[in-house]
């Protein structure tokens, strides 16, 4: 099996730029959709803090 960890921040910070992308898509805001991705990272991430380095 691969890098686990490696393999979770990859998928995460895919999905934080897909849903991005979606929503600029939708007509929100540039700066209203950069600011869901740390919130997004937050979430995703055990202990709800985004992973440092």
């Amino acid at each position: 099996m691969g890098d686990t960890v490696g393999e979770a921040a990859r998928w995460a910070a895919f999905s934080c730029t897909l849903v991005s992308a979606t929503l600029l898509q939708y007509g929100t805001s540039f700066a209203g959709a950069t600011r869901t991705a740390p919130g997004l990272a937050a979430v995703r991430h055990p202990g709800g803090r985004a992973p440092v380095g």
